[in-house]
């Protein structure tokens, strides 16, 4: 078996052992919120999922999450191999942070692949958010920039890699504007990327959404003394938002999200204010400044004359 890395973008991917978040159909009334989650297991396509004895932790909130440790592989009294792992997940508004190392070491050679493992971290946000400048529906494009670095150069090693969106208001997920894209150029390197999530939405009404990041490294041969990483911590950050009206073109527009996120506020360009006055407003103006401006000479001339 090759080296492997498994990368599917623009949307919340269910990897080779690294499970989705569950969609779950929300109305208007949707809560804005943070979760991260590090986690290591043992998966057997035929049986299901071993859970390594350790326990790992899932957070509601951007505190950093790890999950460290080793365990015997559940063939040990063949392979006399032990699994070490490590895990981490971040999740702020707009920004998310995810990785994991894993390596077998103690390995006799004997060749198991009848379990694979996965060793990392995945991070989430949600948030409700009210677009206003334009009429009907549009188009909301979430660019963001994805920067790491990763390691499978080892037979049976691997990364895995999952990033996209979730619209809870209709119901669909969000879609990579460059599907074809991939994060990997060679066996390691680094991460460098832009990637886009786009998905349709009602101005004026409000719009339920999620993003996850899952990032990590999978073993795909529990008999041999191999390795992988895969580490997102630098991370997938929100670099812009754009609008579309129903036409396709880019337009201004105010945001208000449920969070109170500043960040979103911040990418957001905001809808022009008249700052142009009006032709009847500027003649006015002139008028009445040209009056003041004689008035003020008229007081001058008197002044001096007495």
């Amino acid at each position: 078996m090759k080296n492997k890395h498994v990368l599917q973008s623009g949307l919340l991917v269910c990897a080779t052992v690294c499970c989705a978040l569950p969609v779950v159909a929300h109305a208007t009334a949707f809560t804005p919120s943070l979760f991260a989650n590090s986690s290591a297991y043992f998966a057997n396509p035929s049986s299901g999922v071993a859970l390594l004895p350790e326990p790992c932790s899932n957070l509601s909130g951007g505190t950093l999450v790890t999950c460290n440790g080793s365990a015997a592989t559940p063939e040990f009294a063949t392979t006399n191999a032990t699994f070490n792992y490590q895990g981490t997940a971040t999740a702020a508004y707009g920004v998310l942070k995810a990785g994991g190392s894993s390596s077998i070491s103690g390995a006799n050679g004997t060749s198991d692949t009848t379990y694979h493992t996965f060793s990392g971290g995945s991070s989430s946000f949600q948030d409700s958010w009210v677009i206003t400048g334009g009429t009907g529906t549009g188009t909301l494009d979430l660019q963001f920039a994805l920067d790491g670095t990763y390691g499978f150069c080892e037979i049976n090693s691997g990364s895995e890699f999952g990033f996209g969106g979730y619209n809870y208001t209709s119901g669909t997920s969000f879609a990579d504007s460059n599907p074809g894209a991939g994060i990997f150029s060679s066996c390691s390197g680094a991460v460098s990327q832009n990637v886009t999530l786009s998905t349709g939405f009602a101005f004026g009404t409000p719009m339920g959404f999620s993003v996850n990041l899952t990032a990590g490294s999978a073993l795909f041969s529990l008999g041999q003394n191999i390795s992988s990483f895969l580490n997102l911590s630098d991370t997938a950050a929100m670099s812009s938002i754009i609008v579309k009206d129903a036409n396709g073109n880019v337009i201004p527009f105010d945001l208000t999200p449920g969070s109170g996120a500043s960040l979103f506020s911040q990418l957001a360009p905001g809808i022009p204010g008249n700052s142009v006055p009006e032709p009847s407003s500027l003649a006015l103006f002139t008028a009445g400044l040209l009056g003041l401006l004689g008035l003020a000479a008229m007081r001058g001339r008197k002044s001096h004359a007495t």
